[in-house]
């Protein structure tokens, strides 16, 4: 069900859970996707430009060494998906804020997530182009794809914090 603000985000994450592949939108493919979640996960992290990586950020400008050393910031979403004819093969397909308003915009008034297809592209053949989200139709069983999962477990393991 959708809630009135869907960006949400744990204080204090676990990194308990199975690790989910994170989905970057390329610039020469369009993606039809089925959301699983139930909501949209946004986050602070710090861009690392020589890597062309995001790395975690402790949300605290006084304790986080990337703040300490002015590595720059931007805000990411992530939103839990499927491929539709490979339901078994689902990931947190990661999204610019642009992405994320496109998305949730397209939502009629407590319409739930969870079960639309969409289709994902870049608005021009560039990585720095936009993301632009379509809602295509509603899957109506959506007993045969992935349970909503949190990205909390999967982003903790890729920037090996808590290990």
């Amino acid at each position: 069900m959708r809630c009135r603000d869907p960006f949400n985000w744990r204080d204090k994450p676990s990194i308990v859970g199975r690790t989910i592949p994170v989905l970057k939108v390329d610039h020469s493919i369009a993606y039809r996707y089925i959301v699983c979640g139930d909501r949209l996960w946004a986050r602070d992290v710090h861009w690392n430009g020589n890597a062309r990586r995001s790395e975690y950020c402790t949300m605290d400008a006084k304790t986080c060494p990337r703040c300490k050393d002015e590595m720059p910031k931007r805000e990411v979403t992530f939103l839990h998906v499927t491929l539709l004819n490979f339901p078994s093969s689902d990931g947190f397909l990661e999204l610019t804020p642009e992405g994320a308003n496109n998305f949730f915009n397209a939502l009629e008034e407590g319409e739930p997530m969870r079960g639309l297809q969409i289709l994902v592209q870049r608005a021009r053949k560039t990585l720095k182009s936009p993301i632009l989200v379509e809602v295509v139709n509603r899957v109506e069983d959506t007993e045969p794809f992935p349970q909503s999962a949190d990205p909390t477990p999967t982003l903790m393991r890729l920037w090996r914090v808590g290990n």
